[in-house]
């Protein structure tokens, strides 16, 4: 729904599990499905994907996992309807339309649209070189060790003011609790471990190179078959660290 909220409530439980469990498959509702990778790792399907990626996000989460509905999802549907029913009670449909077609264009062919594909996606893989000395300097029981691979990437530039500082990613996934209003403090005072990070200096230039890099795609994503757990999903408890952090995630949306 438009005006109150946008189904916040609904995904916050997600959000949490995504930052719980990045990048576990079956878990993590951030990553694309096998079935978008196939059909949309083209220069067509990229854009397409770009072009309504904001349904994407809305849609996906239900094909992975469900979460349990509650008395609370009752009354954020009740309150959105509410809401918006006024709106055209007291306005009209095109006060709705105008919210409806706000919220497609911000996730669609935006620049502030780029931070979705910016924050996990790989667009740089590892040189062969640095490959080989790192497998070759890692090793357990004489047998390669996979090299870890940087899953977030920040964007320090001036779309952040647009954003609450969304663009801050590696800040907002090492501290899920700090607000958004603190996070350029948080990298001020932590900026030895954050400077020499990979990241984006432009979202314009991350969907230019989604769509147009043939070497970046739909399968650019760093992907776990096991590990993380769901956040307040499938009849599991909330803990009270985690409510505390969906408080500061509250805080952060």
């Amino acid at each position: 729904m438009w005006g109150s909220g946008d189904g916040e409530e609904e995904r916050r439980p997600y959000h949490l599990t995504h930052h719980k469990s990045l990048g576990v498959d079956g878990l993590d509702t951030d990553l694309p499905t096998s079935l978008e990778a196939l059909f949309l790792d083209s220069i067509l399907g990229k854009a397409f994907f770009c072009t309504f990626q904001i349904l994407f996000y809305a849609v996906r989460p239900i094909f992975i996992y469900q979460v349990p509905f509650t008395s609370i999802h009752v009354f954020n549907i009740a309150t959105q309807l509410s809401y918006n029913y006024l709106l055209v009670h007291f306005s009209s449909w095109n006060a709705l339309w105008y919210l409806i077609l706000s919220s497609f264009l911000a996730g669609s062919l935006h620049p502030c649209a780029g931070h979705f594909i910016a924050e996990h996606y790989l667009f740089d893989a590892p040189t062969a070189s640095s490959t080989a000395s790192s497998t070759s300097s890692s090793t357990k029981d004489g047998k390669p060790v996979q090299t870890d691979l940087p899953e977030t990437f920040s964007y320090y530039g001036i779309l952040n003011l647009f954003t609450y500082n969304v663009g801050l990613h590696n800040e907002h996934h090492d501290f899920p609790a700090v607000p958004w209003s603190r996070l350029w403090e948080l990298h001020r005072v932590a900026n030895e471990f954050y400077v020499d990070l990979p990241g984006h200096k432009s979202w314009v230039n991350v969907i230019w190179r989604f769509i147009g890099d043939k070497g970046v795609g739909m399968r650019c994503r760093v992907k776990r078959r096991e590990g993380g757990r769901v956040v307040g999903g499938k009849g599991g408890a909330w803990k009270d660290a985690e409510l505390e952090v969906f408080v500061m995630v509250c805080l952060l949306m």
